[in-house]
């Protein structure tokens, strides 16, 4: 019965909940580690076997109950933003200097310091989607590490089919999500990386969300006959919709058929379509 269950209460976050994460709990100042696995609601249980043999010195399993902490809805976070007004002002500056307009985008090139590779970068607007070509994504939080994304210069733009194939055979999206360790950046990085290594153009992307304080990385490809396409590969290898001031969405990729916001909107198996409760606000593509 329940009231017999020994229960340690925890909360997650809701891309926790829906990505799976592994969380360090304490009892009686034990420490144990608790794997939350992909889609957990709030009020499941997850059994821990035989942990208060650590925790109380008699055996028995330990329940966690998840509660999964409510998004904060149309809260900006002030220190993003203003990093990302810095950013994009200084950049402005420096296009209204060079005044060099390109089919209707502004485009510009200026010092990215923290690169020591490579020192210049190209920087292009459309709208809420700013595009960097060769540039490190060094202002975005990576758990105090920089992301580092290694470019293989003979890449190219793969077909759909190319894409979809590379991912099925790559791993990513079976590595644990780790709090304060392995997280979406690096998850998008990993990809990156091993895409390019194996000949295929990648992106790591950054989007900020106007209603919650953290970011989020996955990543983009251009494909040759379908377009942009975001992929978001944690816990499952998804097809990502991005609109802004829309609900970030996500499909599996065996089941997505299209690839712009109305499809998403119009999909009709909700057994496997996600909403992860963010409004894009900011969408930074890294090339």
């Amino acid at each position: 019965m329940v009231d017999d269950m020994v229960i340690h209460k925890l909360t997650i976050k809701p891309k926790e909940a829906f990505y799976g994460t592994k969380k360090l709990i304490t009892r009686k100042g034990k420490r144990l580690e608790v794997t939350i696995p992909p889609g957990v609601k709030s009020g499941t249980l997850v059994k821990l076997s035989g942990a208060l043999q650590i925790t109380d010195g008699y055996y028995g399993d330990l329940f966690v109950k998840i509660h999964v902490k409510k998004s904060r809805r149309f809260i900006y976070v002030t220190s993003t933003i203003v990093v990302l007004v810095i950013i994009i002002s200084s950049i402005i500056v420096v296009q209204t200097i060079t005044n060099n307009y390109n089919n209707g985008f502004s485009t510009t090139t200026t010092t990215n310091t923290p690169d020591n590779t490579n020192n210049n970068y190209s920087v292009v607007y459309n709208g809420y989607v700013t595009i960097f070509n060769n540039k490190q994504p060094d202002d975005f939080p990576n758990n105090g590490k920089p992301v580092q994304l290694i470019n293989n210069d003979n890449a190219v733009d793969p077909t759909w089919k190319e894409l979809k194939s590379f991912l099925y055979l790559d791993k990513t999206d079976e590595e644990p999500y780790i709090e304060g360790s392995f997280e979406c950046a690096s998850f998008a990085e990993e990809l990156h990386n091993n895409a390019e290594a194996r000949g295929i153009r990648a992106a790591f992307v950054s989007i900020f969300f106007s209603n919650d304080f953290e970011g989020h990385a996955i990543n983009a490809f251009q494909t040759t006959d379908k377009g942009l396409i975001y992929i978001d590969c944690q816990a499952h290898d998804f097809v990502a919709y991005i609109e802004e001031q829309k609900e970030y969405g996500l499909i599996p990729i065996e089941m997505a058929e299209s690839f712009n916001y109305d499809y998403f909107v119009s999909y009709h198996n909700d057994e496997f379509k996600f909403e992860l409760d963010g409004i894009v606000d900011l969408v930074f593509i890294y090339w």
